[in-house]
């Protein structure tokens, strides 16, 4: 946008919305339209390993294309590729590598706890990718194992503190703060912490 205010915002988001298409980047911020409706084709193995993969001239620094649609993989790859390039580039030194945070806020029925769970699935999915070419000790099976116990814990959180709303039958009365652990870009552990949301909910 040649110059950015509230109203170009709201249109450029309108327009993009008119085209299905739920995502717009402002700046470092992934704006999110929640549409109610599922697009598989968006979430599949194949995209996730497009935006892993990538390409493009902002590679080197980001970990992702410039001409890459906006998308929530991009946001996750984006701090997995610095958390990894910076631990990287600190393995000789003492010092330890750069954690990361990705925030996720919006109004009920945003579509919170979707888009933490798409992100969970590509990070497990993206950290997980050297096992397909083959798995050969039991350490590198129980990783994966860990993996996807890590992704099987969403439906059974999702249970506990939830309310009704307006907009949203199940929103969540809890916010959630969760830590990934990785260790040579694998993940080796995860932890759930909640906090109160809304004490009218």
């Amino acid at each position: 946008l040649p110059h950015v205010s509230e109203a170009s915002l709201l249109h450029s988001l309108r327009v993009r919305y008119g085209r299905e298409e739920i995502y717009t980047t402002a700046g470092p911020v992934l704006l999110s339209i929640n549409p109610y409706k599922w697009y598989p084709e968006a979430y599949s193995e194949e995209r996730m390993l497009e935006y892993s993969s990538g390409g493009g001239a902002d590679m080197a620094d980001t970990g992702v294309a410039a001409d890459e649609e906006p998308h929530l993989f991009q946001v996750a790859h984006r701090a997995y590729h610095a958390m990894t390039k910076s631990a990287s580039t600190l393995l000789l030194s003492s010092q330890q590598s750069q954690d990361q945070s990705i925030i996720i806020s919006g109004e009920s029925g945003a579509g919170k706890t979707e888009a933490t769970k798409i992100i969970m699935q590509y990070l497990a999915r993206i950290t997980q990718k050297d096992h397909d070419q083959a798995v050969d000790s039991n350490e590198e099976i129980d990783e994966v194992s860990l993996e996807k116990r890590v992704l099987a814990s969403n439906p059974l959180l999702e249970t506990f503190g939830n309310a009704k709303t307006l907009k949203n039958d199940n929103s969540s009365r809890f916010g959630k703060f969760i830590q990934i652990q990785f260790k040579h870009d694998q993940i080796t552990g995860a932890s759930i912490h909640n906090y109160l949301l809304e004490k009218t909910r």
